[in-house]
């Protein structure tokens, strides 16, 4: 399994004694450039928390092994209020609820019925005041801003489908690594099949096309890497 040597923009850990509910939602997530991790225990998800360190966390409010307003207080104070916290539950959700929610410290309180379009967007937001400085990975004259989806060469604004736009920033995040086509289908499109089609040398042509040929390497019989030196070499 390929290990980053960043990770992506934003992972999320989701508890819920249900996980099978979240089987569509997810797929969406991670095409919006979620790593999302699902969890059905309490030691689970205990393991993940220290282990991946997500950016936030979803718990189910009503969750049968703990008390899910008691834990996101402990979660807080263990953390020092360094992790996103939002709890959900099947409507109605009561306002008592939701305002013990937010007293124990709670960044939010969503039904589960959210559909995965307004979960995307609420969740980036949610991020966004946590991560607004590390989100922009500048290079000299060149600035990707996975935040707002949005590429600048020598100032110049520069639009990139989405998954052009993923494929350039993982490859930006992880320079010193040579991506087959394996490891970017699993990584970006979830599909070890799109290796096996011509999907990703399109991509990576129109890239190319879009801002500098030599922006990305290719190694015959072994993939794609980011060009570190591009900038230097065409000045």
């Amino acid at each position: 399994m390929l290990t980053l040597k960043h990770k992506l923009p934003y992972s999320i850990l989701i508890l819920d004694q249900e996980p099978v509910r979240f089987f569509k939602t997810i797929p969406y997530l991670q095409e919006h450039f979620f790593k999302v991790l699902l969890v059905d225990t309490i030691s689970a998800f205990e393991l993940h928390l220290l282990h991946d360190k997500p950016d936030a966390v979803l718990i189910r409010l009503d969750f049968a092994q703990t008390d899910a307003i008691s834990y996101t207080q402990d979660l807080k104070k263990r953390f020092d209020n360094d992790i996103k916290i939002i709890l959900f539950k099947d409507p109605p959700i009561e306002d008592y609820a939701v305002e013990l929610a937010l007293q124990s410290g709670a960044d939010g309180v969503i039904h589960f019925q959210y559909k995965a379009a307004i979960l995307t967007p609420f969740m980036r937001n949610l991020l966004r005041r946590k991560k607004s400085l590390q989100d922009q990975l500048k290079i000299s004259d060149f600035i990707i801003d996975d935040e707002r989806f949005e590429v600048r060469f020598k100032n110049i604004p520069i639009v990139l489908p989405k998954k052009e736009f993923n494929l350039l920033k993982i490859l930006m995040d992880n320079p010193d690594h040579i991506f087959t086509k394996e490891e970017l289908s699993e990584v970006i499109w979830n599909d070890i099949r799109i290796a096996q089609k011509r999907t990703i040398d399109v991509h990576v042509y129109n890239i190319r096309k879009a801002i500098h040929k030599l922006i990305i390497k290719s190694y015959k019989g072994k993939g794609y890497r980011y060009n570190q030196n591009f900038l230097s070499v065409i000045k």
